[in-house]
């Protein structure tokens, strides 16, 4: 059993536009980097782009790694404060946990 979704031309007959407004430099520097659009991230100064690929490429690496393998990096006092650094052996996914209070 499928769902039928709207369509766009259903939507821009509801909204009264067919293409969103451009978002201000103000709106997309708010945004979360992963949900910007390239559009977007080329409005974004030279160090904001860099953070921009470098959070996709890690995205990415991250969703292509089949099964995450915790590798403990912490050293003894911060585990016995609470904090416990890993990263997953594959891909370097941070799994760290803080259970400190």
């Amino acid at each position: 059993m499928t769902k039928d979704f709207p369509t766009l031309d259903v939507l821009s007959t509801i909204t009264g536009r067919r293409d969103p407004e451009p978002r201000s430099l103000g709106e997309v520097m708010r945004t979360p980097v992963l949900l910007l659009t390239d559009a977007e991230v080329a409005m974004l100064d030279a160090d904001g782009q860099a953070f921009a690929r470098r959070a996709r490429a890690q995205k990415s690496r991250e969703e292509s790694c089949s099964g995450h393998e915790r590798v403990g990096t912490s050293r003894r006092d911060e585990a016995q404060r609470g904090w416990h650094r890993a990263e997953c052996r594959h891909c370097g996914m941070d799994m760290s946990v803080d259970s400190g209070g």
